[in-house]
């Protein structure tokens, strides 16, 4: 620490230098304050609160930093239930609040934007708690929450597909649009979403459909709007106060949280973005293959071709086309020119 020098006298009366700290800097004090508000227990060298923020008698320094730190939690945990709506109901308002105080611990949010801090919740639940099947319901909400905003792009319609040139046909590019995900999971994601519900009333998120299965026969969507998750005493409680101290999370507690299924084969997903609603459903591995050359950019002709080789050549192309004419109408290819 840079030092100033005053002046003193010793025994024999001759001025001798003596250090003297310097006030402390704006930036080193932003850096203290923000690692009190932020982290879930001191390091050895954060000052007291004391030493940088002032107390009166409304409020000691410690409380007042109390009340930075509880709000910061809080607003992240408001953004992880946008992103994670059915988990949150699925566990509650304490035990969901508790779990992102935790997660909130270990990963603090490092970016401006909160629309990234839900990135490494999937696997943090995997790898903290064990808890394959929660996060696997994680890993399936966020690639919901993470297509929501990408870049919207041309779509293939059904009416460019009609006029294509049946001459050209097999030479279609087929090229996925960006706002898409492939998930593969090792529970019944599928079926514990419709388990879990939606949020009473019909108030849905945006990422939080009501129907959520298999979304080729159709889905209900619902209203853009936050999910409202009710206490006890059936009152709106969406900033609960968490167990402890506030500042030191609580171990959750989602322990007896019902779990999906495990699925023998696993369960591959498809989650996409349709205008301003997000769908998901089911695939089967022969279509999650196809879709994985399609997300690298192919054409209609390279899809027939890889198709397994024990189906009859007219069974392949028909099966090819259905999921051609089944990704144009949802959107989900980008529009291709001769």
């Amino acid at each position: 620490m840079p030092l100033e020098l005053s002046v003193s006298t010793g025994p024999d009366d001759r001025p001798r230098p003596r250090p003297r700290p310097r006030r402390r800097r704006l930036p080193s004090t932003q850096t203290a304050l923000l690692a009190m508000i932020t982290d879930a227990a001191p390091h050895p060298f954060t000052p007291s609160a004391d030493a940088l923020v002032v107390s009166d008698a409304r409020a000691s320094a410690d409380e007042r930093v109390h009340v930075y730190a509880h709000m910061y939690r809080t607003r992240i945990a408001e953004a992880l239930e946008s992103q994670f709506p059915r988990l949150a109901r699925l566990l509650g308002v304490d035990a969901f609040a508790e779990l992102a105080f935790a997660y909130v611990a270990d990963h603090p949010s490092r970016n401006p934007s909160l629309r990234f801090v839900g990135n490494e919740l999937p696997d943090w639940l995997e790898r903290k708690y064990g808890s394959i099947g929660l996060s696997d319901l994680a890993r399936v909400e966020w690639a919901r929450s993470d297509v929501f905003d990408v870049v919207d792009e041309p779509t293939l319609t059904v009416d460019a597909l009609r006029a294509w040139p049946l001459d050209e046909f097999m030479r279609l590019p087929v090229k996925l649009v960006a706002a898409h995900r492939m998930v593969t999971v090792d529970f019944a994601i599928s079926a514990f979403w419709d388990q879990i519900g939606a949020a009473p009333g019909g108030a849905l998120s945006s990422l939080d459909e009501s129907d959520g299965g298999d979304c080729s026969q159709g889905c209900d969507h619902g209203e853009t709007g936050p999910v409202d998750v009710k206490s006890e005493d059936g009152n709106p409680e969406r900033v609960p106060k968490p167990s402890g101290d506030g500042l030191r999370p609580a171990e959750p507690d989602f322990v007896h949280a019902p779990e999906p299924a495990e699925h023998a084969a696993g369960e591959s997903l498809l989650v996409w973005r349709q205008g301003a609603d997000v769908y998901h459903r089911v695939i089967t591995d022969a279509e999650r293959d196809v879709l994985e050359l399609a997300a690298a950019g192919t054409t209609f002709g390279a899809i027939c071709d890889a198709l397994p080789s024990w189906r009859p050549t007219e069974e392949a192309s028909a099966q090819a086309f259905t999921w051609l004419w089944s990704w144009t109408t949802a959107d989900l290819l980008v529009a291709a020119a001769l």
